[in-house]
């Protein structure tokens, strides 16, 4: 009997160990759990501020929109950056894709190791019973191995307890996981929307600028008026007339400058004579078009 009271005692420490590292794995599994939420809200917030960035950028780009002839150049490169920003956008979503792929084997590999545990407790547990009933049959003076017994059972009905509170949390966190990762798969297909709407508003752009140097070439074939190449007067970009009233035509600022005796004189305030007028429009058009591509 002696013999059998010590095999039970030995069990049920046994149990009692088994319980200790049920428990062991379940608080590493939530630590694991909190490592992979911290990495997600870093990732969020980078999300965040590239979409504020971009916001930005696609104000500026409609606020420059109605200074299309001298400002196309500058519109090109910051739809370049856009689409550079939102593929690197993209990179990010795909690592914290990954990064909730390789969380959710984690917490899968964890919850199999945590129902292994189950399944042991469980046939400790019926050792247990098998062996209180063995007990029963002896004398009286083995009822404090009996009481013993009694409370290796209760133990590990709450370590069978805390087995199931731990899958619960599983199974909670995975249920979080999947919402989270379905959330940032629509974030990434509304940044791939948002690029093709950015590149379709490039290719109108495109056109508009070839549109309005057709019209520009069309004019200047109408007119009969032969646009005269930049060059720099005064350390502005202009065009100079030699033999006129008027030395030159500058743009400064947005404002038309006419030079006259060593003085700029806004194109509101000055009078021409009629016969340097066809020079001074072409002069006017050399100035006021937008570069070439």
């Amino acid at each position: 009997a002696e013999t059998r009271v010590q095999q039970a005692e030995a069990d049920a420490e046994q149990a009692r160990t088994a319980m200790r590292a049920a428990h062991a794995d379940r608080q590493t599994a939530e630590q694991e759990r909190d490592a992979a939420l911290h990495a997600q809200r870093e990732a969020l917030g980078a999300q965040h501020a590239a979409e504020e960035h971009r916001d930005r950028i696609h104000a500026e780009a409609r606020a420059h929109a109605e200074r299309l002839g001298v400002q196309i150049g500058n519109l090109t490169t910051r739809l370049n950056d856009e689409q550079l920003l939102t593929t690197r956008q993209a990179e990010q979503l795909s690592r914290l894709a990954a990064d909730l792929s390789r969380a959710e084997t984690l917490a899968d590999e964890r919850a199999e190791t945590l129902a292994e545990r189950d399944r042991q407790l469980h046939q400790a547990n019926a050792d247990v019973r098998r062996l209180t009933d063995t007990l029963e049959q002896t004398t009286a003076h083995l009822a404090t191995t009996r009481r013993q017994l009694q409370q290796a059972e209760t133990a590990t009905e709450q370590a069978r307890a805390e087995t199931r509170a731990a899958r619960d949390t599983l199974a909670e966190a995975r249920r979080r996981f999947e919402e989270e990762r379905d959330r940032l798969r629509t974030q990434h297909d509304q940044a791939r929307l948002d690029q093709a709407t950015a590149e379709t508003r490039l290719e109108m752009t495109e056109r508009e600028l070839q549109t309005l140097r057709r019209q520009l070439a069309a004019a200047q074939t109408a007119t009969g008026l032969i646009v005269p190449p930049l060059t720099d007067v005064e350390g502005q970009p202009g065009v100079r007339l030699p033999g006129g009233t008027i030395e030159a035509v500058t743009l400064q600022d947005g404002v038309v400058l006419l030079h006259h005796a060593d003085n700029a004189i806004p194109l509101g305030d000055a009078s021409q004579s009629p016969a340097h007028a066809r020079a001074l429009s072409a002069a006017l058009q050399a100035v006021a078009s937008p570069p070439p591509a």
